[in-house]
């Protein structure tokens, strides 16, 4: 968080929660693909529910995760959809089965392991 400077701009209902929208901006010196960014913020469970992406004043990227549920503890989307301005194409994921802190054996990630998926 230290990368970016953050501002508050307003207090709107989106996808009918209350929602904190803020602005992100690359801190002076510091590297980013994007100009600026919008982030709309759940105030009741502190969830991203819409990223947008700028260079300049032009949008690059809008992200809008919905289907908010919680698994394992932990409130997550289980349909992100990602839309790509420069190119007007949309990418839509959708998590069927989705599971956190599962315990993982070291050999899952040799490099025969993860070439074979």
């Amino acid at each position: 968080m230290n990368q970016f400077d953050y501002k508050l701009l307003s207090e709107e209902s989106y996808d009918g929660q209350r929602c904190w929208k803020i602005e992100s901006k690359p801190k002076a010196g510091k590297s980013s693909q994007y100009t600026s960014s919008l982030l709309m913020i759940r105030k009741d469970i502190y969830v991203v529910v819409q990223m947008e992406n700028f260079v300049k004043d032009k949008l690059v990227r809008r992200i809008h995760y919905s289907d908010v549920q919680k698994q394992d503890g932990i409130w997550t989307a289980r349909t992100i959809d990602v839309f790509d301005a420069n190119r007007g194409s949309r990418t839509v994921l959708k998590f069927a089965k989705l599971r956190y802190n599962i315990p993982l054996k070291d050999e899952s990630f040799t490099l025969e392991a993860l070439r074979h998926g």
